[in-house]
């Protein structure tokens, strides 16, 4: 299910939710903000196969290389963020007359109780959420008698991929539907290093086994491959030409549905 849902997340995310606005609303893109998130991930995925095709399984290692990883780019992002110059933090300390403004500065930076409360509460309802979902996607899959590892890689994906479905349709809404697109790829990509790290750290699992096709395993020869298919249809094209097409999204949209049918397929 943990293997399912990580994967699944990354195909839902990229062939499915991007596709929306692409085709929607097809427009630039910034290539800067994706060429980071984009090497990484690939980086990422080059350890993930690794584990998959060479060792089967995700033990501790591989949960410890995928977080130590994941640790690695959080310090990139930090040293980007402080070379840059601080304009924006300036102007804000200054009123539009030019006057000092200090106290509106520090009242930015003051959190208020109630967004530490929500954050809180919105955890616990993630979690009590995500329970739900987990638990229900086994009750699903027994009495259906489908594979675990496919509900992880469909439905469960796709319930854990709502938050990008909803910043998606947020975005198309207010015109600027490429900026999920910086979202998305960030959310491949935690998928692959801190959902498959710390769950193989916390009980290291095999690669499923469930669902064979011509006498080869699936998740080696469909889910993988398709996974770095729709991340590499997405971002590839995306940071050449600094745009995004109609024709990406519809082809990832097209591909998705196809990828979905078959994995309900006897």
């Amino acid at each position: 299910m943990s293997f399912g849902n990580a994967l699944g997340s990354i195909i839902c995310n990229t062939a499915f939710i991007s596709a929306i606005p692409m085709i929607v609303a097809p427009g630039i893109v910034d290539k800067n903000a994706l060429k980071n998130p984009t090497r990484f991930f690939y980086i990422a995925f080059f350890v993930y196969a690794i584990f998959a095709y060479g060792f089967g399984e995700f033990n501790r290692v591989a949960g410890i290389v995928l977080v130590l990883i994941f640790v690695i780019y959080i310090i990139v992002i930090l040293r980007a963020r402080r070379a840059r110059p601080y304009e924006e933090d300036l102007s804000s300390q200054e009123s539009p007359e030019g006057v000092s403004n200090t106290s509106a500065g520090e009242s930015e930076h003051r959190v208020p109780l109630r967004d530490v409360l929500t954050i809180i509460a919105s955890g616990a309802v993630i979690a009590f959420a995500s329970n739900l979902l987990v638990d229900n996607g086994v009750i699903i899959a027994r009495k259906f008698n489908v594979p675990e590892s496919v509900i992880g890689i469909t439905i469960i994906a796709l319930g854990t991929s709502l938050p990008e479905l909803t910043t998606a349709i947020t975005s198309l809404v207010k015109g600027h539907g490429n900026l999920s697109i910086g979202n998305i790829i960030g959310a491949d990509f935690m998928n692959l290093v801190s959902v498959t790290g710390i769950a193989a750290l916390l009980n290291p699992f095999r690669v499923p086994t469930e669902k064979m096709v011509m006498g080869i395993n699936s998740s080696f020869v469909i889910d993988i491959p398709f996974a770095l298919f729709a991340v590499t249809l997405l971002c590839v094209p995306s940071i050449i030409t600094g745009k995004t097409k109609r024709w990406q999204g519809v082809l990832l949209l097209v591909s998705y549905i196809i990828f979905v049918i078959y994995q309900y397929m006897n």
